[in-house]
């Protein structure tokens, strides 16, 4: 009734009495004694005053407002798990939901209720709510956009990362002096206790780093003070972090915040990017975490320009990234044991091709990466997201003319062309039998647009290149011999134990290189998939030859 749509007097009088109640339930809720309700009263609660966010933010007052944000922090001091969080998220919502009261019309209490916010839920020793008042708080803030409000803005963007920063301090304090005490203590006695000391100080460090990265992510405000101000007071406890750098958890923290930080502040991180580079390397030696390569995507993506400067640099941190990779695929977990490293390493590779192209195909390691990708199209069994980002890979990388680039990333790509196509040559027959085979039934049918899409990529560069040539026969390419063999020799069975007829496999052909050819139209991609599918399910029984006659029209 609220949020009612209409401007006649009967829905206006309606929303305005439903309103008038709700602000009367929610003043009698904010002087109740909140420790004679039941736990599951006090979560409703707080989700009732999250959701009506909007509303407050029409007919309250700023105190009112205000009010609200006190009763939930106070419910929160001492609750129940769930309660804490149900209550941090709400605070959440007011604090997003409710930002014209609060900053208007004289914003001058912000610092104090910011503060005041975080101190309490910083009690908590929950993630899960530390992040989402922490969300709250800097999603606010980065709304004050006028110049005159700058020293507020900095007051009130300081009292959501220093209390952050203290406990965070204390926590590495903590953790640094114990595991000095282990090392001199050569009895023995106390360090069990020491080590208990630690994983707890571990595990809150862990989640204030996550807090801090939540603040680097939200805080986009266009103020270059306020975000310079912000990266100089983070950077020295980052380094102290470094420093202590034997705990896994800590520094696959610290480099999600630096990924932050290029997505926010690329041109003030940028002179020390080569240092952070080589932490963010020494990171994927010691843990082979993902994170560090989504952290070098990023960069990729952010930092480098196909013809600068940069690209050798750029071609020799991929050359060593692809070692570590193989080293630890062939010696140590296999592909399918480490699913979202394979996914971090192709989605990087992926980024190479569409903004470095020339240091993917100038780098020493590529017939490496290409080879590795083939052997994840069935080392990885199926797994979504590897196989996934691996099809992407090969897709992109052979169906490049397809893509929309820049011009300088097409020429790029023109250079590098013989070394694609001489990779194309050498796997392009497994990475067909691989997709068909994956159709018939080998993966799962959320893998099918991925297949369908690579299958594409491959022949239609094959079919195109052909016909741009001079002496090339559209019909006789060594795709359709690829194609042909995987069809006719790979076990596409139906349910009731029949092989795909020839008559079906040949229907299939004709169809997929009409619409591979480049005669065929923009919408020839979507409807190969769509034809692809079809023969996935026929060849899983779901359905009968009929299906493929209206491609063939």
């Amino acid at each position: 009734r609220v949020k009612a749509r209409g401007t006649t007097p009967l829905l206006q009088s309606d929303r305005n009495e439903t309103c008038q109640a709700l602000l009367q339930l929610v003043e009698q809720i904010c002087t109740s004694a909140q420790q004679q309700q039941h736990p599951v009263v006090l979560a409703a609660t707080a989700k009732f005053m999250g959701a009506y966010a909007p509303t407050w933010n029409v007919h309250c007052s700023p105190e009112a407002v205000v009010m609200i944000i006190q009763y939930l922090e106070q419910t929160m001091t001492g609750a129940t798990v769930q309660v804490k969080e149900d209550c941090a998220k709400a605070i959440r919502g007011i604090y997003i939901g409710c930002a014209s009261k609060l900053l208007q019309p004289t914003p001058d209490r912000l610092p104090n209720l910011i503060q005041t916010s975080m101190q309490r839920v910083l009690t908590t020793d929950r993630e899960i709510a530390m992040t989402a008042v922490t969300e709250g708080c800097t999603r606010l803030l980065v709304q004050i956009t006028s110049a005159n409000e700058e020293a507020l803005l900095l007051q009130s963007l300081r009292n959501v990362v220093l209390p952050v920063l203290q406990r965070a301090e204390h926590a590495l304090h903590t953790i640094s002096g114990n595991h000095n005490n282990n090392h001199n203590n050569t009895s023995g006695s106390g360090s069990e206790n020491n080590v208990a000391q630690s994983e707890m100080a571990m595990e809150a460090l862990s989640w204030y780093l996550h807090v801090v990265q939540t603040i680097v992510r939200f805080c986009d405000c266009s103020n270059q003070n306020v975000l310079a101000d912000l990266l100089n007071t983070l950077w020295p406890f980052l380094e102290k972090c470094v420093q202590q750098g034997s705990h896994e958890q800590i520094l696959t923290e610290v480099v999600a915040i630096h990924k932050q930080f290029i997505g926010n502040v690329p041109e003030m991180v940028f002179p020390r990017f080569t240092e952070t580079v080589q932490f963010v390397v020494s990171v994927l030696e010691k843990t082979k975490h993902p994170g560090t390569l989504d952290y070098l995507a990023t960069a990729v993506e952010t930092f480098n320009a196909p013809a600068s400067d940069s690209t050798s640099s750029f071609t020799e941190l991929l050359a060593h990234v692809t070692t570590v990779i193989t080293t630890h695929i062939t010696t140590t977990k296999r592909p399918d044991e480490c699913p979202q490293l394979m996914r971090a390493f192709f989605e990087l590779a992926q980024r190479y091709i569409l903004f470095c192209p020339s240091a993917l195909t100038g780098c020493r390691e590529f017939p490496t990466i290409v080879a590795i990708a083939v052997e994840c199209l069935s080392a990885c069994k199926g797994e979504r997201e590897s196989t996934r980002a691996t099809l992407n890979f090969l897709s992109q990388l052979f169906g490049w003319r397809q893509l929309r680039l820049s011009q300088p990333v097409t020429n790029a790509l023109e250079v590098g062309a013989i070394a694609i196509d001489e990779q194309l040559a050498k796997h392009g027959e497994t990475i067909v039998r691989a997709c068909l085979g994956g159709l018939a039934g080998g993966s799962p049918q959320m893998l099918w647009p991925s297949l369908s899409d690579c299958l594409f990529a491959i022949v239609s560069h094959i079919v195109g290149a052909n016909a741009m040539s001079a002496t090339g026969a559209e019909e006789t390419t060594i795709a359709h011999q690829w194609v042909y063999t995987a069809l006719t020799t790979s076990c596409f069975m139906v349910t009731d134990g029949k092989p795909v007829s020839p008559e079906t496999c040949t229907t299939v052909m004709k169809v997929f290189f009409q619409l591979a050819s480049m005669k065929a139209g923009p919408q020839s991609k979507s409807k190969a998939r769509q034809m692809l599918a079809d023969f996935a399910k026929l060849c899983k029984g779901e359905t009968g030859n009929d299906a493929l006659i209206s491609y063939s029209l």
